[in-house]
């Protein structure tokens, strides 16, 4: 196939051809960041918080295209809420400071998405 031949797709695509919305652009960027949170302390040999980073982005892909409601919720309250408790019971303070510039904006939006409002 010649390259003028080749079909383009735009940079964010979903299986049914259409642009991703605010919340999926939230979850990919949570994935993004995530991905390079885990490649940074494996690196450094922090196994525990690699491990909690891994939990907290596992179930995120198949949030992408979700339908119910209640995952989306179930993300927010119970997921995020799990994570950040983590980190805190492991004293982690630098992969807690680190959550709070990466992970703040595609936060806001996923609550916004599901209307409801961050707990600290």
């Amino acid at each position: 196939m010649k390259n003028d031949e080749r079909k383009t797709e735009p940079p964010f695509f979903l299986n049914d051809g259409r642009d991703m919305t605010h919340r999926e652009q939230a979850y990919v960027e949570l994935l993004q960041w995530g991905l390079l949170q885990i490649r940074n302390l494996a690196y450094g040999k922090h196994v525990e918080p690699c491990e909690i980073e891994a939990d907290h982005l596992q179930n995120i892909p198949s949030l992408l295209e979700e339908a119910n409601e209640r995952r989306h919720e179930c993300y927010i309250r119970g997921e995020r809420d799990l994570y950040l408790e983590r980190l805190r019971n492991l004293r982690a303070t630098e992969c807690l400071k680190w959550a709070e510039i990466y992970y703040a904006k595609p936060w806001r939006v996923l609550a916004a998405a599901a209307g409801l409002q961050l707990s600290e």
